[in-house]
Protein backbone atom coordinates (compact mmCIF):
# COMPACT_ATOMS: atom_id res chain seq x y z
CA UNK A 1 0.00 0.00 0.00
CA UNK A 2 2.95 2.13 0.86
CA UNK A 3 4.43 1.73 -2.73
CA UNK A 4 1.56 2.55 -4.45
CA UNK A 5 0.88 5.40 -2.31
CA UNK A 6 4.22 7.09 -2.87
CA UNK A 7 3.48 6.16 -6.94
CA UNK A 8 0.49 7.75 -6.57
CA UNK A 9 1.07 10.96 -4.50
CA UNK A 10 4.59 11.28 -5.08
CA UNK A 11 4.87 10.90 -8.65
CA UNK A 12 7.69 8.16 -8.04
CA UNK A 13 8.37 4.63 -6.20
CA UNK A 14 10.34 4.61 -2.49
CA UNK A 15 12.40 2.35 -1.24
CA UNK A 16 10.50 0.38 1.18
CA UNK A 17 11.23 -2.34 3.87
CA UNK A 18 9.63 -4.39 5.99
CA UNK A 19 10.47 -4.48 9.80
CA UNK A 20 9.53 -3.79 13.41
CA UNK A 21 9.07 -0.56 14.68
CA UNK A 22 12.21 0.74 13.18
CA UNK A 23 14.20 -2.11 12.13
CA UNK A 24 14.16 -2.00 8.73
CA UNK A 25 14.90 2.02 8.62
CA UNK A 26 18.39 3.08 7.46
CA UNK A 27 20.26 5.84 7.82
CA UNK A 28 20.12 8.91 10.49
CA UNK A 29 17.21 10.85 10.46
CA UNK A 30 16.18 14.67 11.26
CA UNK A 31 12.62 13.71 12.14
CA UNK A 32 10.67 9.97 12.71
CA UNK A 33 7.08 10.80 12.84
CA UNK A 34 4.60 7.99 13.48
CA UNK A 35 1.06 6.96 13.92
CA UNK A 36 1.47 3.59 15.97
CA UNK A 37 -1.88 1.74 16.83
CA UNK A 38 -2.69 3.71 20.33
CA UNK A 39 -5.72 2.34 20.94
CA UNK A 40 -6.85 -0.16 23.73
CA UNK A 41 -7.39 -4.02 23.05
CA UNK A 42 -11.03 -3.39 25.10
CA UNK A 43 -12.01 -0.75 22.32
CA UNK A 44 -10.36 -1.95 19.98
CA UNK A 45 -12.68 -5.32 20.49
CA UNK A 46 -15.75 -2.91 20.36
CA UNK A 47 -14.31 -1.24 17.35
CA UNK A 48 -13.76 -4.04 14.87
CA UNK A 49 -17.26 -5.55 16.27
CA UNK A 50 -19.38 -2.54 15.87
CA UNK A 51 -17.88 -2.44 11.52
CA UNK A 52 -14.28 -0.98 11.76
CA UNK A 53 -12.26 -2.51 8.63
CA UNK A 54 -9.17 -1.51 10.11
CA UNK A 55 -6.78 -4.04 10.57
CA UNK A 56 -6.89 -5.06 14.25
CA UNK A 57 -2.28 -4.57 14.35
CA UNK A 58 -3.23 -0.85 12.77
CA UNK A 59 -5.39 -0.25 16.06
CA UNK A 60 -4.33 -2.46 18.88
CA UNK A 61 -1.51 -1.18 21.44
CA UNK A 62 -2.32 -3.47 24.47
CA UNK A 63 -3.84 -3.06 27.28
CA UNK A 64 -3.63 0.86 27.41
CA UNK A 65 -3.36 1.59 24.02
CA UNK A 66 0.61 2.33 25.01
CA UNK A 67 2.51 -1.11 24.30
CA UNK A 68 4.11 0.37 20.98
CA UNK A 69 5.92 3.53 22.34
CA UNK A 70 8.75 2.53 24.44
CA UNK A 71 10.51 0.69 21.78
CA UNK A 72 9.77 3.25 19.29
CA UNK A 73 11.13 5.66 21.78
CA UNK A 74 14.50 3.82 22.01
CA UNK A 75 14.60 3.35 18.36
CA UNK A 76 14.24 5.96 17.43
CA UNK A 77 16.71 7.63 19.87
CA UNK A 78 19.54 5.67 17.35
CA UNK A 79 18.23 6.85 14.55
CA UNK A 80 17.72 10.13 15.19
CA UNK A 81 20.72 12.79 14.28
CA UNK A 82 21.54 15.22 17.93
CA UNK A 83 18.65 17.61 17.67
CA UNK A 84 16.21 15.35 15.82
CA UNK A 85 12.81 15.30 16.47
CA UNK A 86 10.53 12.68 17.05
CA UNK A 87 6.81 13.32 16.65
CA UNK A 88 4.05 10.26 17.34
CA UNK A 89 0.32 10.52 17.17
CA UNK A 90 -1.47 9.45 20.70
CA UNK A 91 -5.31 9.40 22.01
CA UNK A 92 -6.06 12.43 23.44
CA UNK A 93 -6.02 10.73 27.05
CA UNK A 94 -1.96 9.19 26.57
CA UNK A 95 -0.20 12.41 26.48
CA UNK A 96 1.71 11.87 30.44
CA UNK A 97 2.13 8.48 29.67
CA UNK A 98 3.84 8.81 26.78
CA UNK A 99 6.00 12.05 27.71
CA UNK A 100 7.15 9.71 30.86
CA UNK A 101 8.05 6.98 27.73
CA UNK A 102 9.52 9.61 26.07
CA UNK A 103 11.43 11.03 29.02
CA UNK A 104 12.73 7.87 30.05
CA UNK A 105 14.01 7.48 26.51
CA UNK A 106 16.01 10.50 27.56
CA UNK A 107 14.12 12.57 25.44
CA UNK A 108 14.04 16.65 26.40
CA UNK A 109 12.15 19.39 25.49
CA UNK A 110 9.03 16.69 25.46
CA UNK A 111 5.61 18.27 25.31
CA UNK A 112 1.87 16.91 24.22
CA UNK A 113 0.52 18.99 21.22
CA UNK A 114 -3.23 19.69 20.31
CA UNK A 115 -5.73 18.83 17.29
CA UNK A 116 -7.11 21.58 15.87
CA UNK A 117 -10.45 20.36 18.39
CA UNK A 118 -7.90 21.00 21.05
CA UNK A 119 -7.70 17.32 21.89
CA UNK A 120 -4.02 16.51 23.00
CA UNK A 121 -2.74 14.43 19.86
CA UNK A 122 0.72 14.34 19.41
CA UNK A 123 3.93 13.87 21.72
CA UNK A 124 7.04 15.35 20.59
CA UNK A 125 10.22 15.23 21.79
CA UNK A 126 13.72 16.39 20.77
CA UNK A 127 17.15 14.27 21.09
CA UNK A 128 20.17 16.20 22.91
CA UNK A 129 23.12 13.61 23.47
Amino acid sequence: VASANAVSVLGHELSIGTGSILSAATGVFDVITANPPYVSSTLTDALLSGGSHEPRMALDGGLLGLDPYPALAEQAWVKLREGGVLIVEIGEEQGEAVTDIFKAADFDDVRVEADLAGQDRCVVGVKHA
